[in-house]
């Protein structure tokens, strides 16, 4: 098999930081480098880190990577889904991946390629939620914030509560807030627009706070709210990343912490979910670099689905004799075999995909797809069939597996 003659493809890295400073002296550097093609930032209240998409390997010698490839995808991947978070599965940092990413592509430091990635990123994190709601309920920081406030403080649904904060996080509260009953006294955003649902300013509703008032925050920015010092008759819940406020009664760390018995069934369903996640991020990357490893990832599949059909039609006998739920576990068997027949084809076919070989992963594809199952389609038929006819009353056209 010949080597094929194409041009490098870009390579995915992911960078982490401990600081937020250190994440954007990183990407300034990375602004200046010729070898810099695409750039994210990403910003949430647990990570500092970017992706970017480089045309070689290398984007200099005193960066220190700390994902590429396959690994790399796979962390956007974790991310996206709510893998990696205090909460796990929790939907908001997908919204916040989403918001940043349209941030880089105004910008015009993203682009067409960390944009596809993030999509499918995104779509993989929603499928592995719709399983694990199957059996459980994805519960989010909202939804933890209210209940915290109508079991934890005593009188907590007769006080008044001020809430600062309209982006994403502020209005899930408030929405949380109501669904429970103590709906915020008054909600509060640093700048008002039009669009936004705060109904003041930060500065008037931090002045009209009310004694014995419960004080969320849930802002961004690098600037902290000044508190009055005498009123130490607040109750302080800070949300923000980074913290809004000096001195806080709960922090979101707090919030987890008593809702860790609550979130056990969650973060086990999340794990148990994300063992699809790698090779999905593996197919994402291929083929968003060699977008001809979509139609040999495709052919893969069909291969991969062949198998259980011809599979299902040859056991047919023995599962019509079956229970329900004995029939059920063979079928999920007979698939999940098939899907580590085919998982070795998509690790190596992608891994050429990644370095600009399509042509020898399509050969190979069509190779084994000539010949370990020749393409042929298994059928039922009638009493009168004589031909390729096997002891289950099968026609397999083709060569078989």
């Amino acid at each position: 098999m010949s080597r094929s003659i194409a041009a490098r493809p870009p390579q995915l890295v992911n960078i982490r930081f401990g600081r937020e400073d250190a994440l954007r002296d990183c990407a300034a550097e990375l602004r200046q480098n010729p070898n810099l093609q695409e750039l994210l930032p990403l910003v949430t209240c647990e990570r500092h880190e970017l992706f970017a998409i480089v045309r070689e390997n290398s984007i200099g010698p005193d960066l220190q990577v700390s994902f590429t490839g396959p690994d790399a995808a796979l962390r956007l991947f974790q991310i996206a889904a709510g893998v990696l978070s205090a909460i796990p599965g929790e939907r908001s940092i997908a919204q916040q991946l989403t918001t940043q990413l349209r941030q880089a592509c105004r910008s015009g430091e993203a682009g067409t390629l960390l944009s596809a990635l993030v999509r499918r990123a995104c779509s993989a994190g929603e499928k592995l939620r719709e399983r694990v709601e199957r059996e459980t309920p994805v519960l989010e920081l909202p939804e933890l914030v209210a209940q915290f406030i109508s079991d934890r403080l005593r009188d907590g649904a007769d006080r008044p509560i001020t809430l600062l904060g309209s982006g994403e996080l502020g209005r899930g509260i408030a929405t949380s807030l109501a669904s429970r009953g103590p709906a915020p006294t008054r909600w509060a955003t640093r700048s008002l627009r039009p669009e936004s649902p705060a109904t003041c300013s930060i500065e008037h509703a931090l002045a009209a706070l009310e004694r014995d008032a419960i004080l969320i925050t849930a802002l961004g920015g690098d600037e902290p709210i000044p508190l009055p010092n005498e009123r130490h008759d607040l109750f302080t819940i800070d949300l923000g990343s980074p913290r809004n406020l000096e001195h806080a009664d709960v922090t979101m760390t707090d919030i987890v912490e008593v809702s860790r018995a609550q979130l056990e069934a969650q973060r086990i369903g999340v794990e148990r979910a994300a063992h699809r996640l790698p090779a999905r991020a593996e197919a994402a990357l291929a083929e968003t670099l060699c977008p001809r490893m979509t139609g040999i990832n495709r052919s893969i599949a069909q291969f991969r689905e062949a198998i259980v059909e011809r599979e299902l039609i040859r056991m047919e006998p023995i599962l019509k004799k079956l229970s329900g739920e004995d029939a059920e576990k063979l079928r999920k068997s007979i698939q999940h075999t098939a899907a580590r027949t085919a998982h070795p084809m998509h690790e190596y076919a992608n891994a050429l995909g990644r370095q600009g070989r399509a042509d020898e992963a399509q050969c190979m594809i069509d190779h084994l797809l000539g010949t370990r199952i020749g393409w042929g389609e298994a059928r039922r038929v009638g009493d009168g069939a004589t031909e390729g006819q096997s002891d289950e009353g099968v026609e397999y056209v083709g060569e078989r597996y």
